[in-house]
C-alpha cells in the first residue's frame, strides 16, 4: 500500500479533515489522523485527476462519473504536495499491464 499527504478533504456537507491518502491496487482510501476511514474510491471508477490553483493554495481533485473529491494543499510546498499525490494516484491507474506469454 502507497501512503501520501493528501491535505485537506472537503467532504459532500464542507467539512474540511486533514488526511492521508492510501492507495491500495485497486481503490483510494481518504483516512482521517485517527485512521478512519472518510471515503473510499475504486480506481477503476476515476474519470479525471486535475491539480490547480486555489488562491494562493492548490487543488487537487479526483472526479468519478457524478461526484469528486477535492484535497486542499497549503503553504509554500502546497503546489509540491498536489502534484505528488496526483502522481502517485496516476501511477496507479495506469499500471503496466502484464506480458503474457
Amino acid at each position: 500500500m502507497i501512503v501520501v499527504d493528501g491535505g485537506r478533504y472537503i467532504d459532500g456537507s464542507g467539512s474540511v479533515h486533514h488526511v492521508k491518502l492510501f492507495l491500495a491496487p485497486d481503490r483510494l482510501l481518504v483516512l482521517n489522523l485517527k485512521l478512519q476511514v472518510l471515503a473510499e474510491i475504486p480506481l477503476q471508477e476515476i474519470r479525471t485527476l486535475a491539480v490547480e490553483p486555489a488562491d494562493i493554495d492548490w487543488n487537487f481533485r479526483v472526479e468519478q462519473a457524478e461526484t469528486a473529491a477535492n484535497f486542499l494543499y497549503k503553504g509554500i510546498f502546497g503546489e509540491h504536495l498536489a502534484r505528488v499525490a496526483e502522481a502517485t494516484v496516476r501511477g496507479q491507474l495506469y499500471r503496466e499491464l502484464p506480458v503474457l506469454g
